[in-house]
């Protein structure tokens, strides 16, 4: 479910990506004990591997969903040389407020 807020989405893909990290330890955790005989086991550690690997596979599959909607850069740049281009349109057409903030954005330490 990809949510359209991209606040809600970055948060979103931030957890999913904790999550994965998580499982990623978890699962390197059960090798170890697996490498140094502490597993009981051994179908019970490949069970439990391939439960880890099938939880982390589908947080990747649900992270590329957020893949595309936080990849909105060039988007995002095309907006903004389409913008700036229009610097001077906006600088004569605009009231006080919005001037002050074009000022800011264009010399953000002021003129001396």
């Amino acid at each position: 479910m990809v949510r359209t807020n991209d606040d809600e989405n970055i948060k979103h893909a931030t957890l999913l990506k904790k999550q994965r990290s998580e499982k990623e330890k978890e699962l390197a955790n059960c090798r170890r004990r697996f490498a140094t005989g502490q597993f009981v086991d051994e179908d019970l550690y490949r069970e439990t591997v391939t439960g880890l690997q099938e939880e982390i596979a589908a947080i990747d599959a649900e992270l590329e969903n957020y893949k595309e909607e936080l990849s909105n850069l060039d988007r995002k740049i095309r907006d903004i040389l389409v913008t700036c281009s229009k610097l001077s349109v906006l600088w004569r057409d605009s009231d006080l407020e919005t001037r002050q903030r074009i000022q800011k954005l264009t010399f953000p330490h002021g003129i001396f």
